[in-house]
Parts: C-alpha cells; structure tokens; sequence
C-alpha cells in the first residue's frame, strides 16, 4: 500500500479517545497493573485519563 497524502489532507478532525502524546495537565491515574505478555515479557501498563480520553504507558522489563 502506498501512503495517499490526498486522502490523508481529507482527514480534518480526528474523534478518537485516546490523548495525544506530551505533557498534560489535570490528568488522573487510573490504573496500574503488571502482566506477561504473550511472548513471555513482564511489563507493567499505567492508565491515565482526561476528558473522557485515555493515555496507556507500557513499560517492559529488561533481561539485562
């Protein structure tokens, strides 16, 4: 597939819910939890929301 800029300049608004990314103020922490990924990597995913949106951080752990 090859990137279309037309179609992309008809794209105006975006209506998604998830925060762009950056510093943002006023933010609630919502949730923390710590999984195993399906290939086996331990990581832990941070929710935060504003305005009826959401921002998940994922970090993994390092073997190291």
């Amino acid at each position: 597939m090859i990137y279309s800029t037309e179609l992309a300049n008809q794209i105006q608004e975006s209506k998604n819910k998830y925060l762009e990314a950056g510093i943002h103020e006023n933010v609630k922490f919502v949730s923390a939890r710590v999984d195993k990924s399906i290939n086996g990597n331990i990581f832990i995913e941070f929710k935060f929301e504003k305005d009826d949106q959401t921002m998940t951080c994922l970090l993994y752990t390092s073997d190291a």
